[in-house]
């Protein structure tokens, strides 16, 4: 969705039950996709989990990468450093 942010999870671990349940208590605002058989990780060779990517507008350039959690203060940071004012 050009001109648009759009947020997806990508997981692989440790179930679809208690994915579920991990995003309900964390109150992750956007959807998880569950890949049980790794296929989307190897399609987009996904150096380690948690990872994020953060893709331009258009959704064909990566612009940055973070390995590792996030808070909602360094999410923050970096939509507004990769975005600006959101």
């Amino acid at each position: 969705m050009p001109g648009q942010l759009v947020l997806a999870g990508h997981a692989v671990w440790p179930g679809k039950l208690v994915l579920a349940g991990h995003a309900d208590r964390y109150r992750i605002p956007y959807q998880i996709g569950y890949d049980p058989t790794e296929a989307v990780g190897a399609r987009y060779d996904l150096p380690g989990l948690p990872v994020t990517f953060f893709l331009s507008t258009s959704g064909k350039r990566i612009l940055g990468i973070n390995i590792g959690a996030l808070t909602a203060r360094s999410l923050t940071a970096i939509l507004h450093k990769l975005y600006g004012h959101l």
